[in-house]
């Protein structure tokens, strides 16, 4: 069983570097859908618990916020807390419910969408760079080898001078 986790993870991550704009897609299209399930979840499970939040007097619903947080369903945190609730709590808890959906989609797609983008450059780059270290052995064998023909030349022309006198 974890040998097949671990050849699982292994696989997973090579798909990660070979097509990293495609898993990126997928992973926000997972995202999206897990928010939307979420969302819907979460609602209906508000209507539940509307009579507990009534009988212990509460302002806002905790239980339902809460296990929005838990299971990451931060974008039914922005729709419950809602725009019309001006109370501390239900501000608190949708900007938890912001900065919630920001780290949810933007890090991990960023990161994986980022790869696709990096890696060819990265690619590109140290293309460049071993090209000009390949290129080093030939131009310091030139710079070892051109003295001795520049002084050499100059000798052996000073030489035939020399030799006619």
């Amino acid at each position: 069983m974890v040998e097949n986790i671990y050849l699982f993870l292994i696989d997973y991550a090579k798909s990660l570097l070979l097509y990293p704009i495609v898993n990126g897609l997928n992973l926000t299209f997972f995202i999206l859908l897990w928010q939307g399930i979420g969302t819907f979840m979460i609602f209906s499970l508000s209507e539940f618990t509307g009579l507990l939040q009534r009988k212990l007097n509460l302002e806002v619903d905790y239980f339902i916020l809460i296990f929005a947080c838990v299971t990451g369903c931060f974008a039914s945190i922005c729709f419950l807390a809602g725009e019309e609730n001006e109370k501390v709590y239900g501000r608190v808890f949708r900007l938890i419910g912001i900065f919630g959906i920001v780290f949810l989609f933007l890090i991990p797609t960023t990161v994986i969408l980022g790869a696709g983008i990096i890696i060819p450059i990265y690619s590109i780059i140290m293309w460049i760079i071993n090209g000009i270290i390949s290129v080093l052995p030939i131009l310091a064998g030139l710079a070892v080898i051109m003295p001795i023909l520049f002084f050499g030349g100059i000798f052996s022309i000073v030489g035939a001078i020399v030799g006619r006198l």
